[in-house]
């Protein structure tokens, strides 16, 4: 599967998740290296399940 495609599946299921380093880099159209999208690992982000949102 794509990267773009586990990405969004992972950022979809966990609260606040967001993609980080070489997955944003290429969501954002950046070559980072030549290796194929799908044998990277998704690298993402998310606060803390304690966390709770300013404006909650």
């Amino acid at each position: 599967m794509p990267l773009i495609e586990r990405a969004r599946t992972i950022t979809m299921a966990v609260p606040h998740a967001v993609a980080c380093g070489q997955t944003a880099a290429h969501i954002w159209g950046l070559q980072i290296t030549a290796t194929p999208d799908h044998e990277w690992p998704v690298e993402v982000i998310a606060p803390p399940p304690t966390w709770r949102s300013p404006a909650a």
